[in-house]
This record gives C-alpha cells, sequence and structure tokens, in this order.
C-alpha cells in the first residue's frame, strides 16, 4: 500500500474489527432484576482514513457495535459509538512494516434500549398503557490516544493492528428519545480501553 518515509505523500483508508471495554457494572447492577446482565467487551466495525504529509497523519473515523442480553421478560441491548478527528506521526519501522501514533477529539455515546417480552395483547390494554419499549441514551466529548503497527502485504494494501485508549471526562445522565432526563439511572461511563485489526487501501506519490 502506501511507501510510508518522509519524503512520500499520500493517504489510506478502510475498515476495522475491534473490542471496546467501558464501563457496565452499574448497568448490569440496574437490570439485575430482569437482566442476566452486559458482556464487559464490545465488538464493534467502523472505518478509517488518513492523509500523509512528510510523516505527519491527519483524518479520523468512526464505530459501533451492539450488546444484547435477554430474559424471559424482556430483552436488552446497549450500544456503544463514537467519531473522531485525529492526527499522528508514522515512521518505518523494519522492511515493509511501520509504527505510529495518533491523538484526536471529538464524540461517544451510550444507547440502551428495554423492550418487555409480552405475549398477545388487546387493543383496550394498549390504550390504558402503550408503554412496551424504552430508549435511552448518553454521550458526551472524548479524547483519543494510540499506537499501532502496519504491514503493507501488497502495493495497495495494509494489514494493522491498533491499541489505545478512549477518554470521556463527562458522565452524562440517561435521556429518553424524547429529550426527557431519566432520573435515577444507572451511572454512564463512556471512557474505555480498545484494540483493533485494521485493513487499509491506498496510494503515496513523491513530493
Amino acid at each position: 500500500m502506501v511507501l510510508i518515509v518522509f519524503s512520500l505523500v499520500g493517504g489510506f483508508g478502510g475498515f476495522f474489527y475491534g473490542g471496546v471495554r467501558p464501563g457496565v457494572s452499574s448497568i448490569n447492577t440496574a437490570v439485575a432484576s430482569e437482566l442476566p446482565g452486559f458482556e464487559n467487551t464490545v465488538y464493534v466495525n467502523g472505518g478509517s482514513g488518513y492523509g500523509i504529509i512528510n510523516g505527519f497523519l491527519i483524518g479520523g473515523g468512526g464505530f459501533g457495535g451492539t450488546l444484547t442480553s435477554e430474559s424471559g421478560t424482556m430483552h436488552g441491548e446497549l450500544s456503544y459509538s463514537g467519531g473522531f478527528f485525529e492526527v499522528g506521526y508514522i515512521k518505518p519501522l523494519f522492511k515493509f512494516s511501520y509504527g505510529f501514533l495518533t491523538v484526536g477529539s471529538g464524540s461517544v455515546g451510550m444507547t440502551m434500549k428495554l423492550n418487555r417480552v409480552l405475549s398477545d395483547v388487546s387493543f383496550d390494554s394498549l390504550l390504558t398503557d402503550p408503554g412496551r419499549r424504552a430508549t435511552l441514551a448518553a454521550g458526551g466529548m472524548c479524547f483519543t490516544a494510540g499506537a499501532g503497527v502496519l504491514f503493507k502485504l501488497s502495493k495497495f494494501f495494509m494489514l494493522g493492528v491498533k491499541v489505545g485508549y478512549l477518554y470521556s471526562p463527562q458522565h452524562p445522565d440517561w435521556k429518553l428519545d424524547d429529550g426527557h432526563q431519566v432520573l435515577g439511572g444507572p451511572e454512564v461511563k463512556l471512557s474505555a480501553p480498545y484494540a483493533s485489526i485494521n485493513f487499509y487501501f491506498g496510494s503515496s506519490n513523491e513530493e
């Protein structure tokens, strides 16, 4: 793919798969009476792209993933997603391999959907109590830092691995999808470590 040396400019982009570990313990405690709880790792997929100018990177990306939990009375979904603008630095390590560092800022968020599992209902009961589903969301600003290695496998393709951390200084309250605040909800912990496998395509030219 990109012959990344300091006399080159170019760019690369592609997709990735990975895992993120936000704090879900308080959420699991809150739903314990109805659900067995959510896993600690959210498996995500997303995309990212960068331009290269004399070893410096500029670009960004986004990701998202969903956990599920179900019991005989309720189905729950917990989604985690985000998007970032990033800058960084990249340099050759060995033949056909490159190391890079990135820092960035953007936003992350959680969405929780709770669906009551019911049998057939009458129309009159829906008029009395139409509530069968609740969608809650919480999000905020976030900063990210990461490091990784890219391996050039062909002229236009590289495989990479990346690890890093998403830090959010905010602990926002949950809100319903109509904007009303949810009182007494579980604590939202948006900060999380992450790791990903990246598949990139691109090209470069000498300045």
